[in-house]
């Protein structure tokens, strides 16, 4: 992978709420997400990690990060008081703290070669990043030098063109990266401002493809079964009706397992959230879920099953 570091600049400028207002608007912010679906921690929370990622981890600046990926989306509990959101980035401690009116903190750290972490008290005892992980060289060969590659095709230029365009109004496309692979080779590409060849982009739920891929290679070396229980500790009791579930149902989100995702329309602060940002394991989270229906007779989006 072409790799180029982005210096991340500084912190951004915190502006104060006079303490007045910020009497008065407290309570009103507690009350208002004093429900498990509107926590405010989970919005400060997905503030501190998105931050620690992208400035961390990409190498972009603390300010693009805020206008272009977090203001727009308004997350639970804190899209509505972007106001008074406060965040700290620590370039020297590679953390960054997000707080709502001085109170809900959430802290995300950087631990080289693993990415950012949401820390959640006590903190991990050991944090100095990965130990013994060398850079493995690809084994496909390259697909492009290091320049961007432009289109040479018309049709091309114009499809690149569009994906960039911004419309007048909402909603916005804010695209940052766009690579178009043909027969081995990359054929066309453009990166917004602030971004490259070299940067490391959020993988989102693209990764459940890598995931998929990877289980696909365990397969083929005869390594795992899908079809069979998952291998998970707390299912296996025979009375447990999740014992019933195996990794396919969990690659095809047939689970049966409950769960409410916003991505599918399910309320904010929903169990994704939770787990992604208040969970200090989520694995042991999603695990942790009923059953709401037999395994293998209904779909729904679940990251909590991968």
């Amino acid at each position: 992978m072409r790799r180029r570091r982005v210096d991340a600049g500084r912190p951004a400028p915190v502006r104060r709420v006079p303490a007045v207002l910020a009497a008065v608007a407290l309570p009103l912010v507690t009350v208002a997400c004093a429900t498990p679906r509107s926590d405010p921690r989970v919005g400060t929370g997905w503030i501190s990690h998105t931050l620690c990622s992208q400035v961390f981890v990409s190498g972009l600046h603390p300010d693009q990060v805020y206008a272009d990926t977090i203001e727009p989306v308004r997350r639970p509990a804190v899209g509505r008081f972007t106001w008074i959101v406060r965040r700290h980035v620590d370039t020297a401690r590679r953390e960054v703290r997000t707080t709502l009116l001085g109170a809900f903190e959430s802290r995300a750290i950087h631990r080289a070669g693993l990415g950012c972490l949401t820390v959640h008290d006590p903190a991990p005892a050991e944090t100095s990043g990965a130990v013994g992980l060398d850079a493995t060289p690809s084994l496909l060969a390259e697909i492009a030098g290091p320049e961007v590659v432009e289109p040479r095709d018309g049709r091309l230029r114009e499809a690149l063109d569009g994906a960039f365009a911004e419309p007048s109004g909402p909603p916005y496309r804010r695209t940052t990266a766009v690579v178009v692979v043909h027969d081995g080779r990359i054929i066309a590409e453009r990166y917004a401002p602030g971004y490259g060849v070299d940067t490391p982009l959020f993988g989102y739920s693209d990764t459940k493809s890598v995931v998929s891929a990877l289980i696909g290679i365990l397969v083929r070396e005869g390594r795992l079964v899908v079809d069979r229980p998952a291998p998970v500790a707390a299912w296996q009791d025979p009375a447990d009706p999740r014992r019933a579930i195996t990794i396919d149902h969990l690659l095809r989100m047939t689970s049966g397992l409950a769960w409410k995702e916003p991505l599918s329309g399910a309320a904010p602060g929903a169990d994704s959230d939770r787990m992604s940002f208040r969970e200090r394991d989520m694995a042991r989270y999603a695990e942790s879920r009923p059953l709401e229906a037999p395994p293998g007779t209904r779909w729904r989006y679940s990251s909590g099953n991968r």
